[in-house]
């Protein structure tokens, strides 16, 4: 059992506010930086939650009271997709915010979030694999459940991702926001406690049949491996307080 993602493979991060979501879905990431030295992340920053420590010049970047978040060492803060691939060449983790070190928003983030996404699945290949972190998956989606849909470009990640050595982490509150192809597509799920029943219902009908149930801090790590088989496991994320990885 391999409880980080690996290059090529889909993961789906659910849970309600305040029960670790975010954080565990930063240590995934971080370990993806670890565990593949030439690896690459782009993190889709729609709320902002996450702080960059550099600008794209190579400064230090200081946020306003209002960014507060985790941290991954060494990474730069772009706001154009046309920005992302340049941001590359100084750090192997760019993270694309919605808003501005001003508080301004970024003129039409959705379009960029998604030609930032295609500009990185062209770049992966074997050698240099890469991972899509959309941090707050409902912030891309237009409806949600049977009926909802993303950008063909972010579905060609989840569909065709293995083939070029790209992985996506999807995470979200609400898994009825998600298109049943992302969760069906899935290999790797971690699952927090739920708050609402029709979201217990959606992951219920199309989600894998769990036989162990979360609570508190607790998640359930479930992934499908070839023939039919799975790994199910109850598990807690525990860490040290200190900022860990460097991109």
């Amino acid at each position: 059992m391999s409880f980080s993602l690996e290059p090529g493979q889909r993961g789906v991060c659910i849970g309600q506010t305040g029960c670790g979501k975010s954080t565990l879905s930063t240590e995934l990431v971080r370990r993806f930086l670890k565990e593949y030295r030439n690896s690459r992340v782009l993190i889709v920053d729609s709320k902002p939650r996450y702080r960059a420590t550099h600008k794209r010049n190579g400064w230090t970047l200081y946020y306003p009271k209002w960014a507060k978040g985790d941290t991954i060492n060494g990474s730069i803060a772009v706001h154009k997709a046309s920005q992302v691939m340049p941001a590359f060449r100084f750090t192997r983790c760019v993270v694309l915010q919605s808003l501005y070190p001003n508080a301004h928003e970024v003129d039409g983030f959705e379009e960029e979030a998604f030609e930032a996404t295609r500009k990185l699945f062209r770049s992966s290949h074997e050698t240099s694999p890469t991972l899509l972190y959309v941090d707050e998956y409902y912030d891309l989606i237009t409806g949600g459940g049977l009926s909802g849909h993303t950008d063909r470009r972010v579905l060609q990640v989840i569909r065709a991702g293995r083939e070029r050595y790209m992985s996506a982490l999807i995470s979200t509150q609400r898994p009825r926001s998600i298109p049943l192809p992302t969760l069906t597509e899935a290999t790797k799920y971690y699952i927090f406690t739920l708050e609402y029943e029709e979201d217990i219902e959606y992951m219920r009908k199309h989600g894998p049949h769990m036989s162990h149930a979360p609570h508190g801090y607790d998640f359930v790590f479930y992934e499908r491996l070839n023939g039919g088989q799975r790994v199910e496991k109850l598990m807690r994320l525990d860490l040290p307080n200190e900022t860990r990885g460097v991109a």
